[in-house]
């Protein structure tokens, strides 16, 4: 499997990679999915979402995707959040997901050409119950 490109997160004014998708929650509880297409390999699920923590809540901010029709064939549209909550005006606060956030931090130590293993020089967890940040831990890399 092709290296993805991640998630993004605003987190503390600075933007993060995150390797987690919390947007799939939302499509997991039964939310009507569109018909994302990948615009290539490296971005399998279609779409790239924008995340913000602010007050130690957890927010969609932004949405890059793209759609096709059913059988794959034809060419791609883009969309954005709208193509989810057409009646935001803003973003919209993710109290549909609990879980954690793998926040990417630093320099790339080692790249790994799959998934979200490539590892980089701090990790932060966080933990996120109904959109609200409970718990944090840092993970430092480096040592290892």
């Amino acid at each position: 499997m092709t290296a993805q490109r991640p998630d993004t997160l605003i987190y503390g004014g600075k933007q993060y990679p995150i390797y987690t998708e919390p947007l799939e929650a939302y499509f997991r509880l039964g939310n009507r999915r569109p018909a994302f297409r990948s615009p290539h390999t490296g971005l399998w699920r279609g779409y790239v979402a924008n995340w913000k923590i602010e007050t130690e809540r957890l927010y969609l901010v932004g949405l890059e995707a793209w759609l096709g029709d059913i059988s794959g064939e034809g060419p791609l549209t883009q969309a954005g959040i709208e193509v989810l909550f057409p009646d935001a005006n803003g973003p919209v606060m993710a109290d549909w997901y609990s879980g954690g956030l793998r926040v990417q931090m630093g320099e790339l130590l080692q790249y790994v050409h799959m998934g979200y293993e490539s590892v980089y020089e701090q990790e932060l967890l966080l933990t996120v119950e109904n959109g609200r940040v409970v718990g944090k831990v840092l993970v430092d890399n480096r040592a290892k």
